[in-house]
């Protein structure tokens, strides 16, 4: 089984980010960067199919520039068995662009199983899963919080407002995560010392597919007002709180 996963090197979302002082992007300076949390789901949900069934390929796929190579290294030794960057000078910030290179690049290697996250969580935009499916003509189950593998059918959970649902599903077959049932496995000293050995592939894009969107600016989030604490014995606190709700929040 020819399974490939999708990888993207993302800010750590616990260190506070700042806008550049030209408000054409993020100021990276001092920011520790990681494997975007979804994808490390599908990585997972990955090396358990090839377990379960005994046998396979789990490739490692990114879009970027080098520095995209650490988040590769650090699925290989989770267990994945090779890496391919599809190399870009700079961050693409534009979706669509990313979605067409990859696209491309898995029309020639036809494969079984493509896993990945949902989306990002440094521009949480969440196309990529469906652009991927419609330019290899291949069914999307997204937004999966579980796989099994029963004979040749997959078996996915997803989580709605009413319930769990159960897909099956057979390859060739797209699968995006969320924050799955399933933990993440931590790499081993033994893993990451593979890791160091196995092939990561660069295949340098020298043509861009166009761009789709232009980002005009970034801007910080507006400042959040103080709360108010009201210290007053009740019935007297209800008072003053309707008071405030009318008043000044004007909400009733």
């Amino acid at each position: 089984m020819k399974i490939f996963v999708l990888v993207k090197r993302v800010p750590d979302t616990g260190i506070p980010l700042r806008v550049r002082s030209d408000r054409k992007g993020i100021d990276k300076e001092g920011i520790p960067y990681v494997i975007n949390p979804y994808d490390e789901y599908a990585v997972e949900a990955a090396l358990r199919v090839k377990e379960k069934k005994g046998e396979g390929e789990v490739t490692i796929l990114s879009c970027g520039d080098e520095s995209s190579n650490e988040v590769i290294r650090h699925a290989l030794a989770m267990g994945a068995d090779k890496g391919v960057l599809l190399k870009v000078n700079g961050e693409i910030d534009d979706s669509i662009q990313t979605g067409k290179i990859i696209g491309e690049y898995l029309l020639n290697e036809k494969p079984d199983l493509i896993l990945m996250g949902k989306k990002s969580v440094d521009y949480d935009r969440g196309v990529i899963p469906a652009l991927i499916s419609e330019i290899l003509n291949i069914p999307l189950i997204s937004c999966a919080v579980n796989i099994e593998l029963k004979d040749s059918k997959f078996i996915l959970e997803r989580e709605t407002e009413y319930g769990v649902e159960v897909i099956e599903g057979e390859a060739p077959l797209i699968i995006s995560f969320e924050k799955a049932k399933f933990e993440p496995r931590f790499p081993s000293l033994r893993g990451v010392m593979m890791a160091k050995k196995k092939t990561i592939e660069i295949k340098e894009i020298n043509k861009m597919p166009e761009k789709s969107v232009e980002i005009m600016s970034y801007e910080p989030p507006p400042e959040r007002k103080k709360g108010k604490i009201i210290d007053l014995p009740f019935p007297d606190n209800v008072k003053e709180l309707v008071r405030l709700l009318k008043e000044e929040a004007k909400v009733i």
